[in-house]
């Protein structure tokens, strides 16, 4: 194993508190991902140089979530709906579309 990689899983493991004798323990990272404590997902392509190629939102509705400000909304009070399923209201509104066309 290439010094790199050893290094890496030794960060990963002493991440998720994989420890045996104060030092990181790959064999107890490898176990946590056999035993599906710990999940592994494929990462972005990467770009020369190592650094991951950033994602790209896949619709106009992500790439304006985003894009949008939404640091201060810990400053409001969740909305009461008054016993109502907002699920049941049906589709949210959109500022110069009407129902149907664009």
């Amino acid at each position: 194993m290439a010094p790199q990689t050893r290094s890496a899983l030794e960060f990963l493991a002493a991440q998720y508190g994989c420890v045996h004798g104060g030092e990181p323990w790959i064999g107890g990272l490898m176990a946590k991902i056999a035993r599906g404590e710990l999940l592994v997902v494929p990462a972005p392509p990467a770009r020369p140089g190592g650094a991951l190629a950033p994602r790209q939102p896949s619709s106009d509705e992500d790439r304006a979530w985003l894009e949008s400000d939404l640091a201060g909304l810990g400053r409001y009070e969740p909305y009461d709906w008054g016993g109502v399923d907002p699920l049941s209201l049906g589709s949210a509104v959109v500022k110069g579309q009407v129902e149907g066309r664009p």
